[in-house]
């Protein structure tokens, strides 16, 4: 797969326009570059009203207009091209300056998938998740990419290590996590193809949890939602680890998850949960590692 490179036109291609768009009011559905909306300009019950955010183009085949997508937002604020401007410029955080390159092969020895296997750009990511306290080499181990929306690309694997399916991250916007078609997160333990010791093995809901405990040293692996499937309690079971942890999220959802997983396992495996800080809503927004490793250490016994 040939790498990304940058180029004028590149750099154009680049800004956010999901982003800014979600700023004004437009739901952009995403993992799609092109899409129709109902038209803010008329009575639209069709939709009529076709965007293009790789070529940033809209058009409404009601009559409406068509143009850029700074015409849009044009037409839809009044704002002068300067205002326009300065907005795209503060609110895009798809810009080349906020986008980096992972080179080298992930260290797990599996090879850059081919561009029909991963439709986006595979070892480039979005600035944002450094921010949050990841580094190269775990997102390279994982084989994260971006899409043309600035959303951070995570393949999924089976416990063999075969391709499944993927998972993007949003930066911004409900929901935060969308997975690619026909892909069916109920049958895998997102990571489990990573556990390869009888350590303890961490249970989060999000995929960027586990990644996130891996990092610190951690197994971990994720449900990608709160819920457990049947698939999921037999892949668990067959874990090399028999002892488990339940870092679910810090919420009511993600405690009623945990008591039913609980009740499942209970008597089948060593299990415990974490308690976290009140502060925290799930163990990524843990950036202390002395937080993380005193509240797995004080682990509630079930």
């Amino acid at each position: 797969m040939t790498l990304y490179t940058e180029s004028n036109q590149q750099r154009l291609s680049m800004i956010d326009w999901t982003e800014i768009l979600n700023k004004i009011d437009v739901d952009v559905p995403l993992g799609t570059e092109q899409f129709n909306i109902e038209c803010p300009f008329h009575v639209d019950d069709k939709p009529s009203l076709a965007i293009n955010t790789e070529k940033g183009v809209w058009i409404c085949f009601a009559g409406c207009g068509q143009g850029s997508l700074k015409s849009f937002i044009r037409t839809k604020t009044g704002w002068s091209a300067s205002a326009i401007n300065k907005f795209i410029a503060d609110n895009s955080s798809g810009n080349t300056e906020n986008i980096f390159q992972i080179k080298e092969p992930a260290p797990l020895g599996l090879p850059p998938l081919e561009e029909k296997e991963f439709p986006f750009k595979q070892y480039m990511v979005p600035k944002w998740i450094f921010d949050r306290g990841f580094t190269k080499f775990t997102l390279n181990k994982w084989g994260c990419g971006i899409t043309s929306t600035n959303g951070l690309v995570i393949p999924a694997h089976d416990k063999d290590s075969k391709l499944v399916g993927w998972v993007i991250r949003r930066e911004f916007g409900i929901p935060k996590y969308v997975y690619a078609k026909g892909f069916k997160k109920s049958q895998i333990l997102f990571g489990q193809h990573l556990v390869d010791t009888s350590n303890a093995v961490c249970i989060t809901e999000g995929a960027l949890d586990a990644m996130w405990l891996n990092q610190l040293g951690y197994q971990a692996v994720a449900l990608l939602g709160m819920q457990m499937s049947k698939v999921q309690e037999d892949l668990i079971l067959d874990l090399p680890s028999k002892e488990i942890i339940l870092c679910l999220d810090n919420d009511e959802a993600g405690k009623k998850g945990r008591d039913y997983i609980l009740t499942r396992l209970s008597n089948r495996v060593n299990i415990s949960y974490l308690k976290l800080p009140k502060q925290y809503k799930d163990v990524q927004e843990v950036k202390n590692c002395d937080i993380i490793k005193e509240t797995i250490e004080n682990r509630r016994i079930w």
